[in-house]
């Protein structure tokens, strides 16, 4: 194949890379075992899976233990 490129992405910015590198550090460092936004939902969200979904993440987090 010739003459095909590519356009180059936001996620191989190294301020990007920073950044989720940064949050990733910062959520490891808390202790928490589950993000508190995992549970929340769409505004009027009346998908019947992703109340399923948010409430495992939600009997997770309650019954986790931090090591």
């Amino acid at each position: 194949m010739t003459g095909v490129k590519r356009v180059e992405s936001l996620n191989d910015s190294p301020y990007f890379i920073k950044a989720l590198a940064d949050i990733a550090s910062s959520h490891l460092q808390s202790g928490k075992t589950v993000s508190a936004q995992l549970g929340l939902r769409c505004p009027g969200c009346t998908n019947e899976k992703c109340g399923k979904q948010k409430e495992w993440f939600k009997s997770f987090a309650e019954n986790a233990v931090n090591v």
